[in-house]
């Protein structure tokens, strides 16, 4: 559809337009488990120039091509996690 529209000389962001912080996914990931996971941070690993926010602007590729986002990150998460559970369990046969 991009190539289509524009030749592909255009670089589009693609993402929701929301910020959603890492914690909160990875909790949401640990939620969707049956095994009890504990989050441990190491603060020697946390870069003090680290962006604190980061939110795709998708206003290019839904002005140019009316695309709009389908899934939010929790339904992807989820379905890239229930993608892996069967993947294990079909491995073991």
């Amino acid at each position: 559809m991009i190539l289509e529209k524009t030749e592909g000389e255009k670089i589009y962001n693609v993402g929701s337009g929301k910020a959603t912080s890492l914690r909160k996914i990875l909790e949401f990931l640990c939620s969707l488990s049956e095994q009890k996971i504990d989050i441990k941070v190491n603060p020697k690993l946390i870069r003090p120039i680290e962006n604190k926010y980061i939110c795709c602007d998708r206003t290019l590729i839904t002005s140019e091509t009316g695309w709009e986002p389908v899934y939010d990150i929790f339904d992807t998460v989820k379905e890239i996690f229930e993608y892996y559970l069967k993947l294990q369990s079909t491995s073991r046969m």
